[in-house]
C-alpha cells in the first residue's frame, strides 16, 4: 500500500461534493471541513480503516495510550489505513514513523524486533512526536503535514505554501473532520487481551502450535517480532484471554522445545560448514575464480574446460543437481599455477539440422543425467544436436524420452 493511498482516494471522494457552488473552487481547508460535515455516511473507502481503528483501540489496555490513540487516530487512517505497514522509504508501523524519529522517541529497532509495529509503544511515540511538531510549528495543520514528511523538509521548502502541501493539508483536514464527527456503532463484546511472557525466546509458530491459536492471529497481535521469534527481553506477548491458561501450562515445555530445535539447527549448520570445509581445497595452493554461466553451458562442459570434477562443482556451489542457467555465477577452485583457459572463439555456425526419419534411437533420461553426459554415450553426437533434434534447452528430467541421432 502506498503511503498516500488514502489521500488519493480522498480526492476521488471530494470530486463528488465539489459539484455544488460552495465547492466550485475549493481552495480553503474550511470548505473541505464543511464538506466533511455534510457527509451523512462514512465513505466506503474509509469504513474499513475506521473499523480497524476501533479494533486497535480494543487491543490497548492502558487508558492513557487509548486516549492518545483517540486524539491522533486520523493520522493512522490517512497514512496506513491502521495497518502495521512497512514502506520502501524506511518508514514502518501504523504511523509510518521514520527510523530516526522512532529511535529518538524510544522505540527499539534491530534484527529481531521493530517496535514501530507495536501498537501501544508506537502510538505513544507518535503522540509525543506530533505534539513536538505542534509546539515547534505553532500550526496544527502544518504539524500534520510535517508528521507525514519531515520537519526539515517543512522548514526548507516552506511546504505550507506549495500546492502539494495545500492539497495534502485539505485532504488531511477532510479525514480529520470526518474522524471527529463520525460516531460508529460499538464493536460489541470483544475477547479481552492479556500480556504473557516466557523466560527464553520462543518461536511464534511453536506458541501457536502448543496453545492452539491460529498463527496468523498471533502474528497480527504481535507484528513487531519481525523474525517470527518472541524475545522476552524486549516486551511481553499479547494473547486473547481464552488462551492464557493453556499458555501458562505449556510455557516451560515450549521453552525447552525451542531450545532443542535451536541446538539441532546449530548442529546442522556446523555439520554443513564442516562438509563445505572438506569440499574446499587448501587456499594456500588453490584460488577461487567466478565463472558466469553462458547460454548452452552445462556442468560437464565447464568441468572439462577447467579440469575439475562435476561433483566438485556441485559441492562448491551447493547444487543439488546438474541444472544451471545462463547468467548464474559459479565459484571454481583452481591450482594457483594453473592458467585460465582462453575464451572460446566465437564461430558462426548454422544450427544442426534434424536427421531424416528413421535415423534416431530413443533414450530415457536417468537420475543425474546431463545432455553433455548423454552425448558422450553416442558416436559423434553433441549436446547441441540433442537440443536441436528434440526442441529443448539444457533442462532435462528423469523419465524424459529423447531422440538421439544415429551418425554412421
Amino acid at each position: 500500500m502506498k503511503r498516500f493511498l488514502y489521500f488519493g482516494l480522498t480526492c476521488i471522494a471530494l470530486c463528488n461534493v465539489v459539484a455544488t457552488p460552495l465547492f466550485a473552487q475549493p481552495q480553503s481547508i474550511d470548505n473541505y471541513a464543511q464538506a466533511a460535515n455534510q457527509v451523512k455516511h462514512l465513505p466506503d473507502y474509509l469504513q474499513q480503516p475506521f473499523y480497524r481503528l476501533q479494533k486497535a483501540e480494543s487491543m490497548l489496555t492502558d487508558s492513557a495510550t487509548i486516549a492518545q490513540l483517540q486524539q491522533i487516530g486520523y493520522l493512522a487512517i490517512a497514512l496506513s489505513g491502521v495497518k502495521p505497514l512497512t514502506s520502501n522509504k524506511g518508514r514502518a508501523g501504523y504511523w509510518l514513523l521514520p527510523y530516526p524519529i522512532a529511535i529518538k522517541y524510544g522505540l527499539k529497532i534491530n534484527s529481531v524486533v521493530d517496535e514501530r509495529l507495536n501498537l501501544s509503544k508506537s502510538t505513544r511515540a507518535a503522540y509525543k512526536y506530533l505534539h513536538y511538531l505542534q509546539y515547534k510549528l505553532a500550526n496544527d495543520s502544518l504539524a500534520d503535514i510535517a508528521f507525514t514528511e519531515s520537519l526539515l523538509a517543512t522548514y526548507k521548502s516552506h511546504i505550507n505554501d506549495t500546492a502539494d502541501a495545500q492539497l495534502k493539508t485539505i485532504q488531511l483536514a477532510y479525514i480529520k473532520t470526518l474522524y471527529n464527527t463520525t460516531h460508529l456503532p460499538a464493536l460489541g463484546p470483544q475477547v479481552p487481551l492479556v500480556q504473557v511472557h516466557t523466560q527464553q525466546p520462543v518461536s511464534l509458530s511453536l506458541i501457536a502450535q502448543q496453545v492452539k491459536i491460529p498463527l496468523q492471529e498471533l502474528k497480527q497481535l504481535n507484528p513487531q517480532w519481525i523474525t517470527g521469534v518472541y524475545y522476552p527481553a524486549y516486551d511481553s506477548l499479547l494473547l486473547p484471554l481464552t488462551y492464557q491458561n493453556v499458555f501458562n501450562k505449556q510455557v516451560k515445555q515450549m521453552e525447552a522445545t525451542y531450545q532443542q530445535e535451536k541446538l539441532k539447527q546449530v548442529a546442522a549448520n556446523q555439520k554443513r560448514m564442516e562438509q563445505l570445509k572438506g569440499d574446499i581445497p587448501d587456499l594456500t595452493t588453490h584460488k577461487p575464480i567466478r565463472y558466469k554461466v553462458k547460454l548452452g553451458d552445462n556442468l560437464g562442459r565447464i568441468a572439462q574446460r577447467y579440469h575439475v570434477k562435476i561433483s566438485a562443482l556441485r559441492a562448491w556451489n551447493e547444487l543439488h543437481n546438474d541444472r544451471i542457467y545462463a547468467g548464474q555465477r559459479l565459484v571454481i577452485y583452481l591450482p594457483k599455477n594453473q592458467k585460465l583457459p582462453k575464451p572460446n572463439p566465437v564461430v558462426k555456425k548454422s544450427p544442426p539440422q534434424p536427421a531424416a526419419t528413421g535415423q534416431f534411437v530413443s533414450y530415457t533420461v536417468k537420475q543425474g543425467d546431463t545432455l553433455w553426459g548423454i552425448s558422450h554415450q553416442f558416436k559423434e553426437v553433441t549436446a547441441d544436436m540433442i537440443m536441436a533434434d528434440n526442441g529443448i534447452d539444457t533442462n532435462i528430467s528423469p523419465g524424459q524420452v529423447l531422440k538421439i541421432r544415429v551418425v554412421k
